[in-house]
């Protein structure tokens, strides 16, 4: 639900004005989130022109092709009902993803918000131009640098958590794909090049891991030497500091523990002279322990 395909097609629409030979492949799965039929003839689109990525589940193979339902005949292997579009329980491999991503001649990615879209980097290493909505980790991954071109947006809050959310503009979209199509092909295999370089030099496994590496060796060193006898029943004073106290009981889930790190600067500044202590299970101390307004986590 992120990704914006209401959006993508309305660029798309826009875009076909001056290319209309041009295909839309949406390599997701048509039954969930989006119901993508009912925007094709609502954005007033060729079927022939949206295109998705069917799998079979029997015999592994796939095609891309317009949208004719799910459960359909596999071509290649004949299994009934097994032919459905690609989804998170049942779809292509690596290699096979690769072809798909060598299929396009640019992608796009038009999102609400994200902490890491994996597609916009599996495209840069196909070598791909890509259109990324400059917002979030957009920023990293749209500069000149990344050899992407940005997509602009305008700012809407998510209901409940008031969340800043980017509706990317179809106007954006369209002028930035008109921007690849008129590129000299020569241009556009050198600048999706230096992409695949980029990528490489800046989220390979060696660069991820050299940056690691340097933080971890960086870190002071700390004394953990200490017993602890788990038959001994501790005396919780031990754990306590002098002075007022507010204790926050959240045993679990992980879930919860999450969203209570949303409260804790509020409780803190109506009572700024307590120390707040958070008692939970030792899985979930990660979820919470790094709070600044948490004086200490404490095994429930």
């Amino acid at each position: 639900l992120r990704k914006s395909v209401p959006n993508i097609m309305e660029g798309f629409k826009l875009f076909k004005k001056d290319c209309p030979n041009a295909k839309l492949l949406l390599h997701t799965h048509w039954s969930e989130g989006w119901d993508i039929p009912r925007l094709i003839k609502e954005k007033n689109l060729n079927n022939d022109d949206i295109l998705t990525t069917y799998f079979c589940s029997a015999c592994s193979q796939y095609e891309i092709r317009s949208f004719t339902g799910q459960e359909q005949t596999c071509p290649f292997c004949g299994t009934e009902k097994s032919l459905n579009t690609t989804n998170v329980s049942s779809g292509v491999n690596e290699e096979q993803l690769n072809e798909i991503y060598n299929i396009m001649d640019v992608y796009c990615h038009p999102f609400t918000s994200g902490g890491m879209e994996i597609p916009i980097f599996e495209a840069k290493m196909a070598e791909l131009i890509t259109l990324v909505t400059n917002y979030s980790c957009g920023e990293d991954s749209s500069t000149l640098e990344s050899c992407s071109l940005p997509l602009d947006w305008a700012e809407y809050r998510e209901p409940g958590t008031q969340f800043i959310k980017a509706s990317t503009y179809a106007s954006s979209i369209a002028k930035q794909l008109k921007k690849v199509w008129k590129m000299d092909n020569t241009k556009r295999l050198e600048i999706g090049k230096k992409a695949r370089e980029w990528t490489i030099k800046n989220y390979s496994t060696e660069s991820v891991g050299k940056k690691l590496e340097l933080i971890l060796d960086s870190m002071p060193d700390i004394d953990y030497d200490f017993e602890w006898d788990e038959n001994k029943s501790a005396d919780l004073s031990d754990f306590l500091d002098d002075g007022k106290r507010i204790a926050v009981v959240m045993p679990q889930s992980a879930v919860d523990v999450i969203y209570i790190n949303s409260l804790m600067s509020n409780l803190k500044e109506l009572y700024d002279d307590y120390d707040i202590y958070v008692f939970t299970k030792p899985e979930f101390f990660d979820f919470i322990e790094d709070h600044p307004s948490v004086h200490k986590v404490i095994t429930y």
